[in-house]
């Protein structure tokens, strides 16, 4: 885990190139767009071996969600979410945490999602978010 560019892009460097042996394919989708931006979270989901669902974030993604990326226009005061779906024929939006008639998941290409979250101040904000990072994994049980 890391909140600074230039350690993601080394560790991703590291991961995708082993010495002496062949290369680990690694793909960072969304990388163009949420890596201009000043705060972002990407995760690539596993699904084998999870033990607890909650635990993980992952029990309200549909299995075909593979990632999330996130990234945040603060001085705009609005976010962004980006999910991966391995439903490349596109006909239902992915079943994600956010409520569909307020932050809809609009089709942005093969498989590729997206949802504008206002960064608001009121209850309705704050909730929103805070199922946005359990499912990065930054979740608490209170």
């Amino acid at each position: 885990m890391t909140n600074d560019r230039q350690d993601f892009e080394q560790i991703a460097r590291a991961l995708t190139s082993q010495e002496g042996s062949k290369p680990i394919s690694a793909r960072v989708f969304g990388w163009e767009a949420f890596s201009t931006h000043n705060y972002w979270v990407y995760r690539l989901l596993r699904r084998d071996g999870i033990v607890s669902p909650v635990a993980a974030g992952t029990k309200d993604l549909s299995p075909d969600v593979t990632a999330l990326a996130f990234m945040a226009d603060v001085d705009q005061r609005r976010s962004f979410l980006l999910v991966l779906s391995s439903d490349s024929a596109m006909k239902n939006a992915p079943s994600v945490f956010l409520d569909s008639e307020t932050h809809p998941l609009q089709p942005q290409g093969s498989g590729i999602w997206e949802a504008t979250i206002p960064l608001s101040e009121d209850k309705a904000g704050f909730n929103t978010l805070f199922r946005v990072f359990y499912s990065f994994g930054f979740g608490a049980i209170l």
